[in-house]
């Protein structure tokens, strides 16, 4: 009989040590759980905070600005040229976080492939600052889908909504203008290329001026500050070649059916993708209109001189 006491004792302690044991884990789960969860909220807002920041990067870069003439025009266009491309640290781990919406995880990876992608890419022609603006405004538009699919998924998070507003005010103007811009200059850069390298209209305009007051190599970059200046203001203010800025900004110039040009001077038409056409003497007016004024203006600066 006094040796069954003892046996029992160490029984005792170990149920009790057994349960200690699945208490602690418990409480630990549950401390584990919490901490993973703040951890979610903390990566989650920082995920916020980066992208609205790269957003309103780009809003300053380009829509903050008094283009007045094409002097200005050509300033941004060289910081765009030299455009920052380490705004955006895509090792930060807050990124990957396991626990963010799989909606969210794919946006947000979706922007940060793009990213990468765009830091490869630099600038070596001047007219290259159009392929780099559309890169820069698809960019943000990634950027504001991510922040979209983190408002809807977490739109009961009060801290997510408050984020928003201060950090994105004006949000759905934001979201418009990005999609505008994004629209005006998808095609200008390569309409340009093609009308340049692939039709007389270089020549044609070189051989209006005087080569000694307006040389040749300055005409394409003129003309290239001139329709940065356009895109940047959002339109022209000429309704008399509304129609070519239409032409050359919103459709994709793939053809120039120029058979007569070889008996006519500025005969022929210039073809989009839809099998639209405007004459080529329209357009090549368009762009005489702004070297002519260049020109003008440096002949009379030449007289003062003189």
């Amino acid at each position: 009989m006094f040796n069954i006491v003892p046996s029992i004792f160490p029984a005792g302690l170990s149920a009790i040590a057994a349960i200690c044991s699945a208490g602690t884990a418990f409480f630990m789960y549950r401390f584990n759980k919490g901490q993973a969860k703040k951890v979610f909220k903390s990566n989650l807002y920082s995920t916020v905070i980066q992208l609205a920041g790269f957003v309103n990067y780009v809003q300053n870069l380009y829509s903050f600005h008094n283009v007045n003439t094409e002097a200005h025009a050509y300033e941004i266009a060289q910081q765009i040229m030299r455009i920052n491309k380490d705004i955006i640290d895509t090792t930060q781990s807050f990124y990957f976080n396991d626990m963010f919406d799989l909606e969210v995880k794919c946006k947000v990876n979706s922007f940060l492939e793009k990213y990468m992608g765009w830091k490869a890419f630099r600038p070596i022609k001047y007219e290259e600052v159009f392929l780099e603006t559309q890169n820069v405004y698809e960019l943000q538009m990634k950027a504001l889908e991510v922040l979209d699919c983190i408002k809807e998924k977490y739109k009961n998070d009060d801290k997510i909504n408050q984020i928003m507003n201060k950090a994105l005010e004006n949000y759905d103007d934001v979201y418009t203008q990005c999609a505008d811009g994004n629209n005006r200059v998808k095609y200008i850069g390569n309409n340009l290329n093609f009308l340049f390298y692939t039709t007389p209209l270089l020549k044609d305009l070189t051989d209006f001026v005087n080569t000694e007051v307006l040389k040749e190599e300055e005409i394409y970059p003129k003309i290239i500050n001139k329709c940065f200046r356009i895109f940047l203001n959002g339109k022209m203010h000429n309704k008399r070649y509304s129609e070519v800025e239409d032409f050359l900004f919103y459709s994709e110039i793939v053809d120039f059916e120029n058979e007569a040009s070889k008996v006519k001077k500025f005969s022929g038409d210039l073809v989009n993708t839809e099998g639209e056409k405007i004459p080529y003497r329209q357009v090549y007016d368009f762009f005489y209109s702004i070297i002519g004024d260049i020109y003008l203006h440096r002949m009379e600066e030449s007289s003062k001189k003189s």
